[in-house]
């Protein structure tokens, strides 16, 4: 994860079914110093992935999905064994 200055420390990326109905596949990690996160052992499918800052995770959760599907993010999909990588922005 990167904004304009270079990669962004404690970040939230949060990963969620492509479909609302699939919140309970809800995921979330938060960044490294390098920016960098790291999902694993996902089953095959697709699924979204966004930033949102680590502060704002607990009223996003009470809200359930709808919060998450709101957040610009990416569609992606996951198939078996296969290794992908997301460089995500976020702006100031």
């Amino acid at each position: 994860v990167q904004d304009e200055t270079g990669p962004v420390r404690g970040m939230s990326v949060g990963l969620v079914g492509d479909d609302p109905l699939e919140f309970d596949l809800f995921r979330h990690v938060e960044t490294g110093a390098d920016g960098s996160y790291s999902f694993r052992g996902l089953a095959p499918g697709k699924y979204r992935v966004f930033v949102f800052d680590t502060e704002d995770y607990e009223a996003l959760r009470k809200n359930r999905a709808l919060p998450f599907y709101a957040k610009p993010g990416e569609t992606v999909e996951v198939r078996e064994a296969e290794k992908i990588t997301r460089n995500l922005k976020v702006s100031q």
